[in-house]
């Protein structure tokens, strides 16, 4: 197991079968880094992190390549924003409107809406599933939590 967290002093648990390590997820070349380093094939990725949708964006696509083929990409919160002022800026629906679009599986609402660069990451995913659970901010449910499964 590898646990990333931004701040050092915030790790209270520590074990001989976890690695922790530290990186700012806010950016993109940080993230970079943290991928070529890890260079492994991991089972489960699971952000967990700021819940910022220009994070999750940034980690999702800096760290699927990390996964295994059938491995599994974990989004938690990932409408959190929605309880937010700036909730209809689509810099920060992008992640969460492409997921949803993958899920429902229509090749020609990805090739009219997304860069033929998205498009070909896109064709690494298997499966997309979001479910909503019951955690409530400023009056919102915003516990969707996003299943990405690798080719």
């Amino acid at each position: 197991i590898v646990g990333v967290d931004r701040n050092p002093f915030t790790t209270n648990y520590k074990s001989k079968k976890i690695r922790t390590l530290h990186c700012n997820v806010s950016s993109e070349k940080n993230l970079e880094n943290l991928s070529n380093y890890l260079n492994k094939d991991y089972d489960f990725i699971i952000d967990d992190a700021s819940h910022n949708p220009i994070h999750q964006k940034l980690t999702f696509f800096s760290m699927f390549q990390n996964l295994k083929s059938g491995g599994i990409f974990v989004i938690e919160e990932l409408n959190f924003f929605q309880s937010e002022p700036n909730k209809d800026n689509p810099n920060q629906n992008f992640l969460r409107d492409m997921l949803i679009d993958v899920s429902e599986k229509s090749e020609s609402i990805l090739k009219s809406k997304y860069s033929d660069k998205i498009i070909n990451f896109l064709n690494s995913v298997k499966k997309v599933e979001i479910n909503k659970g019951a955690l409530n901010h400023k009056g919102v449910n915003v516990s969707e939590i996003a299943f990405i499964k690798k080719k």
